[in-house]
């Protein structure tokens, strides 16, 4: 009984380990939104002024931007059942929920490829400082890009242990598939795990986000998917992946922005710079597949390494305002890369070759150091950790027959309006009274 009562903490304590890191970092990145919780633009700008005055069943079935997005859905129409001041309260601690999903499924990520404590350190400490966390985490409106992480660890995980808990993986998809596009863009990856084990549970795991995949284009296409426009071009399509999946974690997002910003300009001639982008993302790629590879586990490698290139294209290719994709606007759209990257080198960190070894620990390292530096120094990340409370606000407004609340992020472009009591929405601030003044909380 006693060996047995080992066995089952030891199975236990990576995942445990690395739910609590996890959320220790988020809240060193940012305490105030677990101790005053605010909104995130979109909650409250175009879903809770809806959902505060409609069926909580009709709430439930909102498409936003032709996407259908059932967690953020129910948590914006959760939060609009409570006082307004404690509102977002609801959405983020929803999101912190699947936040944690994840990061249990990192742990057990680390657990079952046996990750050292300093590289599964480092890996940990490198997905939680990538710069697409910043705005995705905690937000109810972008938990969908946390679903797309979550089906990738899933993707990776080992095929005994996805055929023993079948059922239970399952229904977590159909759940990150039908609340957002990104977890469902995984569904061809499936195949190539199939390839990679011939395991049929692959195939089931393909079937259920494959059908995700068609209800989500369904509802895209019969809204004419609003608010996209693509753009033609190689340029568009093969530079945001290069500086965001690569170039990106390693110099911070400033210097990307600089980057990205010259090239929409000048595009298609960026000569020099264009072959010395492609060159440097190039060779990181070339050195993480490198670390990786093994031959006990190289179609792992390779299932990894396509997949993390696949959905960045695509990310690409169906995204919002396609060129803001090069500067550090458009970082979410490539979580699944990046995190791609630090689960290939976290295997190369248990590579048989020493000099493998080395090589992933030294490109997580400095991964690691290029987040800590720019949450210390960086400037770009200032509007996802600063902003006005939420709280001082709402109670500020007491009394008033209208009144504006600032939201997160504090960019200067998301308010939310009370007009008489209730509650109206705006994204353009020069059509609203001028803002109260309300307390910096960092």
């Amino acid at each position: 009984m006693k060996n047995q009562d080992v066995r089952t903490a030891g199975w236990l304590i990576a995942p445990a380990l690395t739910v609590a890191a996890v959320i220790g970092v988020l809240f060193a990145k940012s305490p105030a939104m677990f101790l005053d919780p605010r909104f995130f633009g979109e909650e409250a700008t175009m879903l809770l002024p809806k959902f505060l005055y409609q069926p909580f069943i009709e709430s439930l079935q909102n498409r936003y931007l032709g996407s259908f997005l059932f967690l953020t859905n129910i948590s914006v129409a959760l939060s609009a059942m409570v006082p307004l001041r404690y509102a977002p309260a609801v959405t983020t601690y929803i999101a912190l929920a699947v936040q944690v999903v994840v990061a249990y499924q990192i742990g057990v990520f680390i657990r079952e490829y046996r990750v050292k404590v300093i590289p599964a350190l480092l890996l940990v400490v490198g997905f939680c400082l990538q710069w697409g966390m910043y705005e995705i985490a905690l937000s109810a409106t972008n938990v969908q890009w946390v679903t797309g992480i979550s089906a990738l660890l899933i993707l990776v995980m080992p095929a005994d242990l996805a055929r023993k808990h079948a059922l239970l993986i399952s229904a977590w998809l159909i759940l990150c598939g039908i609340s957002g596009v990104p977890a469902t863009i995984l569904a061809p990856a499936f195949l190539l795990r199939f390839w990679d084990t011939n395991q049929r549970v692959f195939l089931l795991f393909c079937g259920v986000l494959g059908a995700c995949a068609l209800l989500q284009l369904s509802f895209i296409l019969n809204s004419g998917a609003p608010g996209r426009h693509f753009y033609p071009g190689l340029g568009l399509l093969l530079f945001p992946p290069l500086l965001q999946v690569f170039i990106e974690p390693i110099v911070g997002p400033e210097t990307v922005s600089l980057v990205g910003t010259y090239i929409q300009v000048a595009l298609p001639h960026i000569g020099t710079l264009g072959l010395g982008i492609i060159l440097t993302a190039g060779g990181l790629a070339a050195a993480v597949v490198f670390s990786a590879w093994d031959r006990s586990r190289w179609r792992l490698i390779v299932v990894l390494a396509l997949t993390g290139c696949y959905v960045s294209v695509i990310q690409t290719l169906v995204a919002l305002q396609q060129p803001t994709l090069m500067t550090a606007a458009g970082s979410r759209y490539f979580v699944v890369g990046v995190t791609s990257v630090l689960l290939l080198c976290a295997l190369g960190s248990v590579n048989t070759d020493r000099s493998k070894r080395a090589i992933a620990t030294g490109i997580l390292t400095v991964i690691v150091l290029g987040g800590i530096s720019q949450f210390a120094a960086g400037t770009w990340n200032s509007y996802f950790m600063t902003g006005p409370s939420w709280s001082s606000q709402v109670r500020g407004c007491a009394g008033q027959p209208t009144c504006t609340i600032q939201l997160w992020p504090n960019d200067g472009i998301s308010y939310m309006k009370i007009d008489n009591g209730r509650v109206v929405s705006s994204l353009y601030p020069a059509q609203l009274p001028p803002i109260a003044k309300a307390p910096m909380q960092p």
